[in-house]
């Protein structure tokens, strides 16, 4: 059994040896599709003040299994 890290997931899985594959030399030169960012401005339903159980459960659900489409937009300062 081997522990492999899902770089694209942030969790580790365990697997079988026999599971596990080279990565072509091709992909060594290409670089990372992932960023490092942050939520801004992000409230739950419901009262803005607190987040329930629900909430966050829903809002990790949403993060970590559903596909999405992302969009980089620049930060615009508020005059």
């Amino acid at each position: 059994m081997c522990q492999v890290v899902l770089v694209d997931y942030g969790s580790e899985v365990t697997v079988t040896e026999k599971d596990l594959r080279d990565v072509p030399g091709s992909c060594a030169s290409t670089p990372g599709f992932a960023l490092r960012c942050h939520l801004a401005d992000i409230m739950p339903a419901g009262d803005i003040t607190k987040w329930s159980r629900t909430a966050c459960e829903t809002l990790q659900h949403k993060l970590t299994t559903t596909p999405m489409a992302c969009f980089l937009a620049p930060k615009v300062s508020q005059l």
